[in-house]
């Protein structure tokens, strides 16, 4: 049987290389950053303190997009907050839509230096157009020349499949008439194949998305037989954005703020996870890869001098439980300095209409048994009091 995939070449060719795609959404954020050294957003503010709409001014270099993205961010916030943040987001999604990405047959896998494997690491000049045109050039944006829609040659060193002089694999029936039709009589009716178009790409100078079709010039849809050129649709979505979900962001502060009968502000704020790793000594001067929180945990026990115990139980040249512990439980591994769990915490606020918080849920993990996962949590967890047999509400931080 004839191969039916919608391009030629193994995985090994045809997978994507996340490591090169995003080290060029990081330039093109930074060049982009680098067109307006300074007084890139303004917020002209009308004395109430924060942040609304129409108070936001952003440098007409950069698209309305963008604008868009960042007063969604920060409308509702103190005048006072620091925007470069906003606009870093606002610009990373805008050119991660516009951006195609980077198979492993134009930057092969490998270790070392990334610049040396990516051989668009030396451009200079990555970037085109202005305003609501600004984008990534042609060799970022498109996987296949754009005067065609076949040549991979300088953009993503792919082919297409062809099928045959005039077709292209997987066969497929015209968008319009597959619609219409209510039926997939091919497989490409069934596929949605997009070659790595991105979700927006420039045609005839401005960004199409959606519907828009780019020709594929030679080839022709399998049904109707007449059917020329076949053309390609995005078939990438961003989804809806909620707002930023950061520490201090738009949905944090407004889920802190106690509601009344006349604003439905106030909600509900999660801290999940927030685990914090180092060494024994707290101090970061060696290792940066953590020690996995799923593995045996020092004991914190206090020292002579009243201090917390000052080892970890990892070292390359024992082997776990074998050399690391002795049998009363004490580390004798002293000298490793590779960053483990110390404190994790996990908080759920929800207010009420004009009260204080009525779900308070919180747990505190300090690791200090190395035996017991369930003895981790004691006296710290309400989750541990459900499945260890023991634990205590902490108290209510609101």
């Amino acid at each position: 049987m004839p191969p039916t995939g919608s391009g030629t070449g193994g995985p090994d060719f045809t997978l994507y290389n996340d490591l090169a795609y995003e080290r060029r959404i990081d330039r093109l954020v930074a060049d982009a950053m680098a067109l307006v050294p300074s007084n890139r957003l303004t917020i002209n503010d009308d004395g109430d303190g924060t942040i609304e709409q129409g108070e936001i001014t952003l440098n007409p270099i950069y698209p309305t997009a963008v604008l868009n993205s960042v007063s969604s961010e920060l409308l509702g916030l103190p005048d006072t907050t620091n925007t470069d943040p906003a606009l870093l987001a606002g610009l990373n999604l805008y050119f991660r839509q516009r951006t195609r990405r980077v198979p492993f047959a134009e930057v092969p896998f490998g270790e070392g230096n990334p610049d040396t494997l990516d051989p668009d690491s030396g451009l200079t000049t990555i970037l085109q157009g202005t305003g609501d045109t600004l984008g990534p050039i042609n060799a970022w944006m498109f996987p296949y020349n754009p005067a065609n829609g076949t040549g991979g040659n300088g953009f993503s060193q792919l082919t297409v499949n062809p099928a045959g002089e005039m077709m292209l694999n997987p066969p497929a029936t015209r968008f319009a008439e597959q619609a219409n039709s209510n039926r997939e009589e091919f497989l490409g009716d069934r596929w949605l194949v997009g070659n790595g178009l991105p979700e927006f790409w420039l045609e005839d100078g401005a960004f199409v998305t959606g519907d828009a079709e780019q020709d594929i010039t030679g080839r022709n849809w399998d049904s109707p037989p007449d059917a020329t050129p076949r053309t390609r649709r995005s078939r990438m979505q961003t989804l809806t954005d909620l707002g930023t979900i950061d520490r201090d962001g738009f949905w944090e502060v407004n889920a802190a703020q106690r509601t009344n009968d006349d604003l439905n502000t106030g909600g509900v704020r999660i801290i999940t996870d927030a685990g914090t790793y180092l060494p024994h000594n707290n101090v970061l001067t060696g290792s940066t890869i953590a020690w996995s929180d799923t593995m045996p945990q020092p004991p914190q026990l206090p020292t002579a001098a009243g201090l917390l115990g000052t080892g970890h139980p990892y070292s390359s040249t024992k082997t776990l439980f074998n050399g690391i512990f002795d049998d009363a439980g004490n580390i004798l591994d002293q000298n490793s300095n590779r960053p483990y769990l110390k404190m994790r915490a996990t908080v759920v606020y929800h207010y009420r209409n004009g009260g204080n918080p009525i779900a308070c849920i919180n747990n505190f993990l300090r690791p200090n048994d190395f035996r017991n996962r369930c003895g981790q949590w004691q006296r710290y967890s309400l989750w541990a009091a459900n499945r260890c047999g023991n634990g205590s509400r902490r108290p209510n931080p609101g």
